[in-house]
């Protein structure tokens, strides 16, 4: 129940209750109703006037309640209409900010899926990578083996060329001295094709370059020197002029060198690197 019912339910109490008092005093016949009715302050007139006054000023408030109820609900009318507008602005906030989500979810599922493309991509990338440092590292160790073969073949072509240079000097040598040597045959009358074992060596003189063993001593003179395998020298020592021993040839295989084993019953001392070889048969004391 509203205000306007209340209030109406309020009047016809009270009117109830002034014709309930009307017939109370009709009901009371014994008494003098002209006093009764026009009797001042007491009388029913009074009353009456009191009663309509008493109504007018509820219908004054009711009508004051009225404009106040009319007013409330324009009030409350404009509230409605601004929170309607605010519900509209929020809805449509709300369906803006919804539109925004779904594109900014759409953007992210682009996203993911560009960095899901991106992942993938990267780990092809990195297989290739790794493919290709494992091919760079099959190709530098191929290249440092090639290398290593290359500055190996390098050094024996250089030793080939040096071995060359020295085989070519060599050779000029070899044929210098055979010159000399056929010189050297020519000028003692020998032939190069004869056998000199147990003859005498040609007068050359020489020195021990190494004795590594009492059974082997190296002499400084060789095949280029006319020396044979079984030619005789004496042996004696530069720095007294004493008599050593005999040493025999057996084996000439350079031209400037010759290896020849001491005759141990002629000795008188162990011969050393340095001492002198000449092909003099007369002992020297």
């Amino acid at each position: 129940m509203n205000l306007v019912g209340k209030i109406f339910t309020f009047v016809i109490f009270l009117m109830c209750v002034v014709f309930g008092a009307f017939a109370l005093m009709v009901h009371a016949a014994h008494k003098n109703w002209r006093e009764v009715v026009v009797a001042p302050k007491v009388g029913l007139n009074d009353k009456l006037e009191d009663a309509k006054k008493l109504e007018q000023k509820l219908l004054d408030e009711k009508k004051n309640l009225e404009t106040a109820l009319n007013d409330e609900k324009a009030r409350t009318q404009r509230r409605l209409i601004a929170l309607e507008e605010q519900k509209k602005s929020a809805v449509a906030e709300r369906d803006e900010n919804e539109r925004k989500l779904q594109i900014e979810e759409g953007k992210s599922r682009e996203l993911a899926l560009a960095i899901s493309g991106v992942h993938q991509r990267l780990a092809v990338l990195q297989t290739t990578i790794d493919r290709m440092r494992n091919d760079i590292k099959v190709t530098v160790d191929e290249r440092n083996g090639l290398q290593t073969k290359l500055v190996g073949k390098t050094d024996e072509l250089m030793n080939a060329v040096a071995e060359r240079e020295r085989l070519v000097k060599l050779g000029k040598e070899l044929a210098a001295q055979s010159i000399k040597l056929k010189e050297a045959l020519s000028f003692y009358k020998l032939s190069a094709d004869g056998d000199y074992k147990g003859k005498d060596p040609p007068p050359v003189e020489g020195e021990v370059t190494s004795a590594p063993r009492p059974d082997v001593v190296e002499i400084s003179i060789g095949a280029d020197d006319g020396i044979r395998k079984g030619h005789k020298f004496v042996v004696t020592r530069p720095s007294t002029g004493k008599y050593i021993g005999m040493i025999e040839v057996i084996q000439v295989d350079y031209p400037n060198r010759a290896v020849c084993r001491p005759d141990k019953s002629s000795l008188s001392d162990q011969i050393q690197k340095g001492d002198h070889v000449k092909a003099n048969l007369s002992k020297v004391r």
